[in-house]
């Protein structure tokens, strides 16, 4: 956690490079400082808190994030052309994204529901009883 936002200026400079504005640099600066600083699986939650002197509600960033202009414009373009030409070494990288640690498949995953038999019945029992 960041107590104040000006504790990064190298980070906020490179945001700058984005062309963004002042809210959606400061909204951007608050996901970044919490990937880079997050425990556990990352929410918008932590993200919202990352800056501690400006913390802000999960939903505005979980709106911020909604909005259609992140679909129609390519602001990651000048970040990474930024972030290439700070790299010394040449040729092609890969930016990989695993998602591994979200998955939920286990026995006890929350909010599943199960059309299954849970358990076998045998023929004494009442529901198998003979009419008589």
């Amino acid at each position: 956690m960041v107590i104040v936002s000006e504790s990064a200026p190298a980070l906020k400079r490179f945001i700058g490079k984005s062309g963004l504005g002042d809210l959606a640099r400061a909204m951007v600066l608050r996901m970044i400082l919490a990937f880079i600083m997050h425990r556990g699986r990352m929410s918008c939650s932590q993200a919202a808190g990352s800056i501690a002197s400006e913390s802000i509600h999960r939903g505005q960033l979980t709106r911020f994030l909604a909005r259609p202009r992140w679909q129609k414009h390519d602001y990651n373009a000048p970040l990474r052309m930024a972030l290439l030409q700070m790299e010394t070494g040449k040729g092609k990288f890969v930016f990989v994204i695993d998602a591994t640690l979200v998955s939920q498949a286990g026995d006890r995953t929350e909010n599943t529901f199960c059309t299954s038999h849970r358990r076998t019945t045998s023929t004494t029992s009442p529901t198998k009883s003979k009419k008589g």
